[in-house]
């Protein structure tokens, strides 16, 4: 391993050679003065089947086996969270035209599951920066089907071609029209252009609910983060970031393993022991405190996300003396045979984590209550950002 900040960018296996034994073990050694902090509320995880929602036709509801497979049942849970945020029925009922804008949209999957469930009510606006032939995305789809439902007078079905980092998103968000916006796999950057696309708007316009999946944590940039005045109020630097970022693809050896040995602990793997992690759900909704919206569906909110980095801070600056710069670092070799792969896995997850909740705290920032969930067991890439506003 060696360190260099401009191999932002690179791929994966490039870059993972260039961050340091040392830099790991210092980074390490702060995760464990901060966690404590930040992370006594391990996130809720619930993988939401269109079962759970109540509202919801019975001929909706899909097995992994039938149509779409992991994936149905990953664009079913993202669903469901949005519906809780937006308030019980309101997919399902005539409340006026409401407008789904799905970011990062690739081929259209998500919009093509929410216009299958609503039956056609909604507008959708397909925003991704890759022009798709009509035969290659769900596009065509969307508009026979809506013209079919909608007696020949189908709803808008939009793709918009651009990058999301020059993205004016108010432009496709008429003032007389409620929308919220929803992806399924933001990766890297593109999380936070996202982000700051929500950040640009008009306070009174920005959207009322949205659903950001997150991956590729090892894609991000300095420059494009939207997590940074966190990052920097829980007391880590730059430098910091560029090693989570790199290191933060460990966590992708879990799947690797997996093929090779079935773990004999579900707790040590961050992709199943599904019962434990409920059971974990039920108690940190206790710590971080449960919210009602108008339908009596319970969120667990995350805190005051910048009040906890102050206290994360304190605790990291009291430690410098001691658990950090007192800490034995064993050079960078022995550190790399010593440093097994679970550890590794485990490290990765932690900071995705970590990167995740930075992205919370900004999103607070912006008047949103935010929940940071694990919304899938299909994937490693598990984690839900759910904004709503506040009624």
């Amino acid at each position: 391993m060696s360190h260099n900040p401009n191999d932002l960018g690179k791929s994966a296996q490039t870059r993972i050679h260039n961050i340091t034994g040392t830099q790991v073990q210092e980074l390490l050694a702060k995760l464990d003065v901060l966690e404590p902090q930040l992370f006594n509320l391990d996130f809720p995880f619930e993988e939401l089947g269109l079962s759970d929602i109540n509202y919801l036709p019975q001929r909706c509801i899909l097995s992994r086996n039938e149509d779409g497979g992991k994936h149905a049942l990953q664009e079913n849970s993202i669903l469901g969270y949005l519906q809780r945020a937006l308030g019980g029925s309101f997919f399902f009922q005539d409340r006026g035209v409401l407008r789904a804008i799905e970011l990062g949209s690739g081929k259209g999957r998500l919009s093509d599951r929410l216009q299958q469930l609503t039956d056609c009510r909604l507008d959708h606006i397909l925003i991704d920066r890759q022009e798709f032939h009509d035969n290659h995305c769900k596009d065509r789809v969307l508009r026979a089907r809506s013209k079919q439902q909608n007696n020949n007078n189908s709803r808008i079905i939009q793709r918009v071609v651009v990058d999301i980092g020059s993205l004016d998103l108010q432009k496709y968000c008429p003032k007389d029209q409620k929308y919220f916006c929803m992806s399924k796999h933001l990766c890297g950057p593109a999380s936070d252009l996202s982000i700051a696309s929500i950040a640009r708007m008009e306070v009174d316009r920005r959207p009322s609910a949205a659903a950001i999946a997150t991956c590729c944590h090892y894609l991000c940039t300095w420059d494009s983060f939207q997590g940074r005045s966190f990052w920097n109020a829980c007391g880590l630097t730059k430098n910091d970031f560029i090693v989570a970022v790199t290191a933060s693809q460990w966590a992708s050896l879990e799947s690797k393993k997996k093929k090779d040995k079935k773990p004999s602990n579900d707790n040590d793997n961050p992709t199943t022991g599904k019962r434990q992690r409920v059971e974990k759900s039920a108690r940190t909704a206790n710590a971080v405190g449960k919210e009602k919206d108008g339908e009596g569906d319970n969120l667990a909110m995350l805190p005051d996300l910048q009040a906890v980095a102050k206290i994360a801070q304190a605790a990291l600056h009291d430690a410098s003396t001691s658990a950090v710069s007192s800490r034995k670092v064993i050079p960078s070799n022995e550190f790399e045979r010593l440093f097994s792969r679970n550890e590794k896995v485990q490290f990765g997850v932690r900071l995705k984590r970590l990167l995740d909740l930075a992205r919370a705290a900004t999103l607070q920032e912006l008047g949103y209550r935010v929940q940071l969930v694990r919304y899938t067991t299909q994937s490693i890439e598990d984690r839900l950002l759910v904004l709503q506003l506040p009624d």
